[in-house]
């Protein structure tokens, strides 16, 4: 409603937009206006990785740029091996959310992901999932380089990663606890503890996800109709973020006994996890 406005603010040849999935429709316009031509606009995004907007977005729709004629979609998995997206998109699959941008081709394959159903009352259960994780990390700790920056753990919020970090600091585990602003490539020996809304566009050869309550995401029981749908797609989607930032090893790490629908064994097909008891 101002164009004034723009006409104030710096323009650009071009404009490259990565995680565009999460940018709102009036922030892409907003972007459109800064260059000579809305074809300077170049966008990559992943509708199965949205967790800011609704991953039904269509940005063409939304935006009123023309994309047609000019979309690529990307075939190929560099990140993750075959058996940690696998996973991965039987888990989005069980809740009948598509993975938009799914890949018939990986340069990786390795081990099948692990998940870990841990047992303990909800005030032992992070007790009991660090010293399973911890005992995996001596081991890789005593090895020479710095193998514990390989390494991450992801949990739901900043506040269980303080905790998490609070558990390896009793382990005497070397660890930092960054967010999206903070994060830099670690050049120190220790393991990198993130939550799973800080992780976009990251990747780590050896991922854990732990810490996550019987109410992850928030406390589904209380939430009705289309609130709590949306809550637990939500959940869904943070979860398979998580996971795709696995480059080699994946472990999930749930409540062993949980109602949680995110967490039901039909969820996780055994042909593609490695499923045991902690």
């Amino acid at each position: 409603d101002s164009p004034d406005l723009f006409n104030e603010l710096n323009t650009f040849d071009a404009i490259v937009v990565d995680e565009g999935q999460d940018l709102t429709p009036m922030e892409l316009r907003v972007l459109s206006e800064l260059i000579p031509s809305p074809n300077r606009l170049f966008v990559v995004a992943d509708s199965a990785q949205a967790i800011h907007q609704p991953a039904s977005l269509n940005l063409q729709e939304s935006t009123e740029i023309d994309f047609q004629g000019r979309t690529r979609e990307l075939k190929t998995n560099y990140r993750s091996t075959q058996q940690i997206a696998d996973a991965s998109s039987s888990f989005l699959h069980a809740f009948d959310l598509e993975n938009e941008t799914e890949t018939t081709e990986f340069y990786y394959s390795g081990p099948k992901p692990r998940l870990w159903k841990i047992a303990g009352s909800e005030e032992t259960q992070l007790e009991n999932e660090m010293s399973a994780i911890t005992d995996e990390l001596r081991r890789i700790a005593n090895k020479k380089g710095n193998q514990l920056s390989n390494i991450a753990i992801f949990s739901s919020s900043e506040r269980k990663c303080k905790e998490i970090q609070t558990h390896l600091n009793k382990m005497d585990i070397p660890s930092r606890f960054c967010n999206s602003r903070t994060y830099e490539k670690s050049q120190k020996n220790q393991v990198t503890i993130m939550s799973l809304k800080s992780i976009k566009g990251l990747e780590f050869p050896i991922v854990y996800i732990a810490g996550l309550s019987d109410n992850f995401p928030r406390n589904i029981d209380v939430e009705l109709g289309e609130v709590a749908e949306e809550n637990i797609e939500r959940g869904v989607r943070d979860l398979f973020v998580g996971m795709t930032r696995a480059i080699q090893v994946l472990t999930l790490c749930i409540p062993e006994n949980s109602d949680n629908s995110l967490f039901k064994s039909q969820n996780f097909q055994s042909y593609l996890w490695e499923i045991s008891k902690k």
